[in-house]
């Protein structure tokens, strides 16, 4: 199986150049490196296309997120037929060549399966947690399907277990589900997306499920400013697309949800005068409920 491997990167060369050379030290799968950069601001965009000829860079002009960013690789790559797979990896994430390969045998061994992930460590400053795919973005809060060690041991003759979505941390995606079920919505911009495309590509037949045989760690900071408030925007902000999309018959019972969990989370950012987080969670709200998607950076960057 050919597949291409598209990395995005936005103001982190050191992470991606880690996570490119990763990938180019395997021996036998040898696939084709995409690197997406994301307009990013520190003056070292060409240092894959100078240093690493052998990767397929594309800079974008504009920040397209997650959704956008990946999109502008994966079109260029389906107008090349003979790639079987694309894998989608955060730069901050490392995964063997012989984790991969466990994930092509997913495919090879179940025809239906359009999308599979690894289990994934996650790590932090403080803790390790693992991960095994996500539940359903419309209904749980907390939406990774956390799990103990004891839990990454394969039953006899069994490596997938089928979830609502993998994450986009990690994930293998088939060719031919782009072609029938569509590209990334670029209306989440970040955060949600990949939990769109499965649900799409459910509908159209596929599966998606996490093979507990193969594992990929994944490291970040909980902390950081970018976390408490773009990510947290677009986590919860983007919750509304996706009920508006798949889940049209709950919508007020749903929107109400979100609506009162988030203002007891901004509640709790004023008492606690964490102002950057109370806006976050604030705007996220408001541009949910009305409707307003996409790239809204700049409301916390500018």
């Amino acid at each position: 199986m050919k597949i291409a491997v598209v990395i995005i990167n936005w103001n982190n060369p050191l992470d991606t150049e880690k996570c490119v050379l990763s990938i180019a030290s395997w021996t036998q799968l040898l696939p084709s490196i995409w690197v997406v950069d994301n307009a990013s601001q520190d003056g070292k965009r060409q240092i894959y296309a100078s240093q690493y000829p052998q990767v397929h860079y594309i800079y974008s002009g504009i920040n397209k997120g997650f959704a956008g960013g990946n999109n502008l690789a994966i079109e260029q790559i389906l107008n090349q037929p003979s790639y079987d797979a694309i894998l989608l990896i955060n730069n901050d994430a490392i995964i063997t060549e012989e984790n991969i390969a466990r994930l092509i045998e997913s495919f090879e061994a179940e025809a239906k399966l359009g999308i599979v992930g690894p289990i994934l460590y996650e790590n932090n400053s403080t803790q390790t947690l693992i991960s095994m795919g996500g539940r359903d973005i419309s209904r749980y809060i907390r939406t990774r399907n956390y799990i103990d060690e004891s839990s990454t041991k394969p039953a006899p003759g069994k490596s997938l277990i089928f979830v609502d979505y993998v994450p986009g941390t990690v994930a293998l995606i088939r060719s031919g589900l782009f072609r029938m079920a569509g590209f990334f919505d670029e209306n989440y911009f970040f955060s949600g997306e990949m939990a769109d495309l499965c649900e799409r590509a459910r509908q159209k037949g596929y599966l998606c499920a996490v093979n507990i045989q193969s594992t990929a760690t994944h490291h970040f900071d909980p902390s950081s400013e970018i976390r408490q408030t773009l990510y947290l925007y677009y986590n919860l902000r983007n919750r509304f697309l996706y009920i508006k999309k798949f889940r049209r018959s709950k919508m007020f019972y749903l929107y109400s949800h979100w609506i009162f969990y988030g203002a007891l989370l901004f509640l709790k950012a004023v008492v606690r005068f964490q102002k950057k987080r109370a806006k976050a969670i604030g705007s996220a709200l408001i541009d949910g409920a009305r409707g307003k998607f996409g790239n809204q950076n700049d409301k916390f960057l500018s």
